[in-house]
């Protein structure tokens, strides 16, 4: 099944899976480079046994591919999952509690309200927001759908989603 590049959730879909499907064939290759290594450091002259050194380093290549192939999926699905058409149009991540305050450092992201402890293991401040949207707020650039958390810590010289059934904001 052809998928259309535009289809944005669809193909973020996609590229995950062949992410995941490189992922189980680089812990493949360096599984087969380990028994290559076991087999070479078998061998009874001492020159053949010394080659096996070489192994090491490209058994070590293929568990670091394989660990960053598997980050980049992962990193894709959330993306994924973020682009549907439900999910909130601000393309920063936001803490559900606070909204933009989140910090994030070394593929880790947390929150930077005192007391808050919201904490993620991957780069959730660099991804679009994932938090279902329920208010449609217009403004000067247009409308957008934007999630609970986004409209309340929205600033205020910014258009700003008000009750439902006010001008320039409705909930969806």
């Amino acid at each position: 099944m052809a998928i259309m590049i535009n289809d944005s959730s669809l193909y973020a879909a996609a590229v995950a899976g062949r992410a995941l499907s490189l992922t189980i064939r680089a812990e493949a290759l360096a599984d087969q480079i380990d028994a290559l290594h076991r087999n070479i450091r078998g061998a009874r002259d001492e020159p053949v046994r010394r080659a096996g050194l070489r192994c090491d380093t490209a058994s070590g290549w293929m568990k670091q591919a394989s660990t960053e192939l598997q980050d980049a999926a992962g990193h894709v699905c959330r993306i994924a999952a973020a682009i549907k058409h439900s999910a909130c149009a601000i393309p920063w991540g936001a803490c559900p509690g606070h909204g933009n305050t989140l910090t994030s450092a070394g593929g880790h992201t947390w929150c930077r309200v005192i007391g808050c402890g919201q904490q993620w293991d991957h780069d959730r401040a660099g991804l679009p927001c994932i938090e279902p949207a329920q208010w449609t707020v217009t403004g000067k650039y247009g409308r957008a759908c934007v999630c609970v958390t986004v409209t309340l810590s929205t600033p205020v010289s910014a258009p700003k989603a008000r009750e439902p059934g006010l001008e320039g904001s409705s909930r969806n």
